[in-house]
């Protein structure tokens, strides 16, 4: 369904390894666990840290959606067993104006 397909592409973004059938079964019962997910190599690129991410894995995801009372309840994310292996990020060593200029710019996309 469409739910699953939003949760996969969203999640999708970070880890490999979604079985649609299985999410799309539990979305409706406002509880998504998915269990053995390898973290996708590009899962740390948008975050601009100075590692990146050469091996990763999750022992789980677990989603927690208040259908009912979405305005009132908090959409609860659990994660079990993340593990990583990192190595320094050579491409990060931005000049201080570079810097500058990225944080003008998402000052500016904060007001728009």
């Amino acid at each position: 369904g469409i739910l699953a397909s939003v949760i996969s592409r969203i999640a999708g973004k970070y880890v490999d390894g979604i079985d649609k059938k299985a999410a799309e079964m539990s979305v409706w019962k406002g509880e998504i666990r998915l269990k053995n997910l390898a973290l996708k190599a590009s899962a740390l690129d948008d975050m601009d840290l100075p590692i990146k991410l050469v091996h990763g894995s999750l022992e789980e995801l677990h989603l927690d959606i208040p259908w009912k009372n979405l305005r009132s309840k908090p959409v609860i994310v659990k994660i079990t067993g993340l593990y990583m292996v990192v190595c320094p990020n050579n491409e990060h060593s931005k000049s201080a104006e570079q810097q500058q200029e990225q944080a003008l710019a998402n000052k500016r996309a904060a007001i728009a």
